[in-house]
């Protein structure tokens, strides 16, 4: 899923940011944006338990392709320096 994916399982971003909170504002800025920053995956899969069906940390790293498909997109690693 993308971010704005993430926010819709929640209804709306005013929600989720009352479950983690935050200002809708923040919130709403993930789903125009299209991503969940790294450091709030873990309280949005926390809050994302309760969801039927409930969220995995997997569904905050999958993109959906525009045919309605999803793809485990690649990890980039840091180069070795």
């Amino acid at each position: 899923m993308n971010g704005t994916a993430i926010v819709k399982r929640f209804d709306s971003a005013s929600a989720l940011a009352r479950l983690l909170s935050l200002p809708a504002r923040t919130v709403q800025s993930w789903s125009d944006k299209n991503i969940i920053p790294s450091k709030w995956i873990p309280r949005g899969h926390a809050v994302g338990q309760a969801l039927d069906p409930p969220l995995f940390y997997a569904d905050f790293f999958i993109e959906e392709e525009p045919d309605g498909t999803q793809e485990e997109q690649p990890r980039r690693h840091a180069a070795a320096g």
